[in-house]
């Protein structure tokens, strides 16, 4: 993933639990603030997943509840750390 496309994503997600989104509420999020590009759930979907199971985060966490579809928020501490890292200054 690009550092681009993680950064938009880190934009857009909540920050809170109670404030957690389904990927095809993110999906249309996303659509709805750059109505120029095609977001693809499918798409979304894989970068959560890669962001969620990252060695270096995890960065997002998946709040899985039974009989729902997962709900995603932005773990906050793990993106600051992982913005102060020597690699990434």
């Amino acid at each position: 993933m690009h550092f681009q496309t993680a950064a938009r994503l880190f934009q857009y997600l909540p920050k809170h639990p109670k404030d957690a989104l389904t990927a095809t509420e993110l999906t249309k999020r996303l659509s709805k603030c750059f109505p120029a590009e095609k977001f693809v759930l499918r798409t979304v979907q894989r970068h959560l997943n890669e962001l969620s199971t990252s060695e270096l985060g995890p960065f997002v966490v998946a709040l899985d509840e039974k009989g729902q579809p997962n709900r995603y928020y932005l773990d906050l501490s793990k993106v600051a750390n992982w913005m102060m890292t020597e690699e990434n200054a």
